[in-house]
């Protein structure tokens, strides 16, 4: 009888239990509405999210050798740029760009010495990216251009693969981080959807990172890289 906050000694008209019920089950029933549309509105971000990354995979899958090409190129360009501006933003760390750089592709002393003396960040980064068409240049050598393609390929689907599982899960931990945030008086869903924008944008920055760091190791020929 408290649950339904009746006095225990009047007796309960049909009417006044039907009544009850119906509002009781209006109320769970807008209960289960609503979470069922939050669940459809978090889906939706991962949706989104996986209608760019299947794009981007069938490009790859698609394209031609020349294709594959300006897409690897294009991340390491991202690349370069990234590690470049991360060690100057007040002075040029050239220590550590160099230490990151030779994850991609190595650095004669000799080439060290010589972007020492370069004091704009902007003609470094100009620098590696010219070394970096080199380097591919030799690549183009080495292997001849059907092995190439099948490497660049391998390496670009594999590296989207891996980080979109990562991603996935990635997601899945937000999720019930931000249930917690209602907690606090903020809407979960708007923070689902401004946290996992900045953990997409993570997930291309590093299957950049991977493809960067890969593409002058994986060889199908022995490699003959010497600048």
């Amino acid at each position: 009888m408290e649950m339904f906050n009746l006095p225990e000694d009047e007796p309960i008209e049909v009417n006044i239990l039907s009544g009850l019920i119906e509002k009781a089950q209006a109320k769970i029933e807008g209960l289960n509405f609503d979470l069922r549309k939050y669940v459809l509105e978090y889906d939706d971000v991962i949706a989104k999210h996986r209608t760019k990354i299947y794009s981007q995979r069938k490009e790859i899958l698609k394209t031609d050798y020349q294709g594959l090409k300006n897409f690897v190129l294009k991340c390491l360009d991202q690349e370069i740029a990234k590690i470049v501006a991360i060690h100057s933003q007040e002075n040029i760390e050239f220590s550590k760009i160099f230490d990151e750089i030779k994850t991609i592709f190595p650095l004669s002393p000799g080439k060290e010495v010589e972007l020492k003396e370069i004091s704009e960040p902007a003609k470094i980064e100009s620098c590696f990216k010219n070394l970096v068409r080199e380097f591919f240049e030799v690549k183009e050598k080495t292997e001849n251009k059907e092995n190439l393609e099948k490497i660049l390929k391998f390496i670009c689907l594999k590296s989207i693969d891996f980080f979109w599982i990562e991603h996935l899960e990635n997601m899945e931990y937000l999720k019930d981080a931000v249930r917690l945030q209602a907690y606090g008086g903020r809407d979960p869903l708007i923070e689902y959807k401004i946290e996992g924008h900045k953990i997409f944008q993570d997930l291309w920055g590093g299957i950049e990172a991977q493809i960067s760091r890969t593409v002058f190791k994986l060889t199908i020929s022995k490699p003959k890289y010497e600048i």
